[in-house]
């Protein structure tokens, strides 16, 4: 759902889901990091995506190729390059387009 919400530019409702599954207790995979990570992005959400990135650091998605490509896509579209290269360093895996 996560997914579909944030393909399809529902990115309020897509971050909304990921929060509740959360709270509920529910554990996110590697794709639902990714989905909310780029609804954060699509939003300028920084903010929030900060709170992402630490919790896929804390459950160890970060390093995830998805993850990863993700929060450098979201840093950098918000003007933050430091922790977009710092972000892209760390990734263990890079592929063309991260």
């Amino acid at each position: 759902m996560i997914s579909a919400f944030s393909h399809n530019s529902e990115f309020t409702k897509a971050i909304a889901t990921f929060s509740e599954m959360y709270i509920s207790g529910e554990s996110p995979n590697q794709f639902a990091f990714s989905s909310v990570i780029q609804a954060c992005s699509s939003l300028k959400s920084l903010q929030f995506g900060k709170q992402i990135h630490c919790l896929s650091l804390k459950v160890g998605f970060s390093y995830e190729l998805f993850v990863g490509s993700n929060l450098a896509d979201m840093y950098s579209k918000s003007d933050s390059i430091i922790d977009a290269c710092m972000v892209f360093e760390e990734m263990p895996v890079k592929d063309e387009v991260s």
